[in-house]
């Protein structure tokens, strides 16, 4: 599973929210052997405001894979523990254990951050 948790909505972001729909795989149910599948977490106190941009990034992405959601409350759900100083968090995970964790604060989700998580979401998706 490939987990992104954001708190705002960037080209970078799109650009790896893209890259990261095209590698995960579209109609296999979660839990079958081989199948990675991804979802976008915003973390957000004012959830009304964000859901009409999340619909155009949704569009700008061109997302077939991967869903955005809205979690109403910007330090996110406790359990998975997400740094406050972190704008953007990408967990890779297998059976409810985390395997990969990057975090980036803010400005710091760069075309070349991209590409290494995006390399590193290929390892992972291939080794499933």
């Amino acid at each position: 599973m490939v987990n992104i948790h954001a708190r705002e909505i960037t080209d970078e972001l799109i650009s790896l929210i893209s890259q990261i729909d095209e590698l995960v795989s579209p109609a296999t149910p979660p839990g079958k052997p081989g199948s990675t599948h991804s979802f976008v977490v915003f973390l957000t106190d004012d959830p009304d405001e964000l859901e009409p941009k999340l619909a155009a990034a949704a569009k700008k992405a061109k997302l077939k894979n991967t869903p955005l959601t809205i979690y109403d409350g910007e330090a996110g759900h406790p359990d998975y523990k997400i740094a406050k100083e972190a704008e953007v968090t990408v967990l890779l995970w297998t059976n409810r254990k985390i395997e990969i964790n990057f975090a980036f604060g803010k400005g710091e989700l760069d075309k070349d951050a991209v590409k290494e998580v995006v390399a590193a979401t290929k390892k992972y998706v291939a080794a499933k």
